[in-house]
């Protein structure tokens, strides 16, 4: 695990892993009114798309929208329910 970010309602939780891949996640059984984080998470969506360690992920204020960055210099935005649709890629030159 590299880093991790909580959506904006608090019921989803993404990581960035050395892997490359980014993991939602949500607890198992949560109602929409229950804030407690406490019980089992369940892996909802694996993110794919860099080619090395994903460093980072932040939400967007809606939560609508998630950014990750990686190692290999890009930046993706990712959208959807799942959060599986990429709506962008901005690769960084080196500097």
């Amino acid at each position: 695990m590299r880093g991790v970010a909580w959506s904006p309602s608090g019921s989803t939780l993404a990581t960035a892993s050395f892997d490359a891949n980014i993991g939602i996640w949500k607890r198992e059984g949560q109602d929409r009114d229950d804030k407690d984080a406490a019980g089992e998470w369940e892996c909802i969506s694996i993110l794919e798309g860099h080619e090395t360690e994903c460093k980072s992920v932040a939400w967007s204020s809606s939560g609508n929208l998630l950014a990750s960055c990686s190692r290999d210099k890009t930046v993706w935005v990712w959208e959807g329910a799942l959060l599986h649709i990429t709506v962008d890629s901005v690769a960084h030159p080196d500097t």
